[in-house]
């Protein structure tokens, strides 16, 4: 059983500490570099290429992708785009991943006077080019595909207050209703195949095992509030896929 889980933005420790952890409960875990600021296209092609010589001769390797916030978009447009020559994937598990897109990113796009020091992936991530993308990128029958999302009220010495504002009062604006979200993506937007459920309390970088250590201090101590475990969570993500026969 192969269980891959991708980079989806950094070439750093992006799942911080996850991969360790989940090697150390017997998972076959590997995690992909794709181009930092790049576009969905070069980035899916970074994780085919990568994917492709991890298992060279081996025939079709059947592998399972758990993907982050833009990783997730990378990863559907790899199924539905690309040629897979040495393996072949049987599922993607999707978390907080803007598939339609985020309006952090249309607020962005809206107010850059310079466009030029936008990175290429912004303009991708906006709710109207979104719209186009899923059109263009159809799931695959033969791929299974699950998603979460996850929502918190920021308090207001989180690194997310104010993005979180900018998309409850883009939807409300619009007419919207449901704008629960985790900093910079709602969970109207997280939604993608067989929708697994929202994380409470969670917000983007909490997804990752980021969770800042100051609000997490105010959380426990102040406000009393259970913290999320992210090694728990892709824990309990692997062990659903290997239950439903992945």
């Amino acid at each position: 059983m192969k269980k891959v889980i991708r980079d989806s933005l950094i070439k750093i420790d992006y799942w911080y500490g996850i991969q360790d952890h989940l090697k150390s409960i017997g998972c076959e875990t590997y995690v992909s570099k794709v181009p930092a600021f790049g576009t969905i296209d070069e980035r899916a092609r970074g994780l085919n290429d990568y994917l492709d010589h991890l298992f060279p001769n081996q025939g079709k390797k059947e592998v399972n992708l758990i993907a982050h916030s833009m990783g997730g978009l990378d990863a559907r447009y790899l199924i539905s785009k690309l040629k897979n020559e040495n393996f072949q994937v049987k599922s993607l598990t999707t978390v907080s991943t803007p598939h339609r897109g985020s309006e952090v990113a249309d607020f962005v796009i809206d107010h850059m006077n310079f466009p030029v020091l936008v990175s290429k992936a912004v303009p991708q991530l906006t709710t109207y080019y979104m719209e186009k993308f899923n059109q263009d990128v159809q799931n695959d029958p033969k791929v299974a595909y699950f998603s979460y999302g996850a929502q918190f009220k920021p308090h207001w010495y989180n690194v997310f207050h104010y993005p979180h504002n900018i998309i409850r009062r883009r939807i409300l604006r619009s007419g919207g209703t449901h704008w629960e979200n985790d900093g910079l993506v709602s969970v109207e937007s997280s939604k993608w195949g067989e929708y697994l459920g929202t994380l409470d309390g969670v917000d983007h970088l909490d997804l990752i095992n980021w969770t800042n250590r100051l609000r997490s201090f105010f959380d426990s101590v102040v406000n009393k509030q259970e913290q999320f475990d992210a090694l728990h969570f892709y824990s309990h993500i692997v062990n659903d896929l290997y239950k439903r026969g992945f």
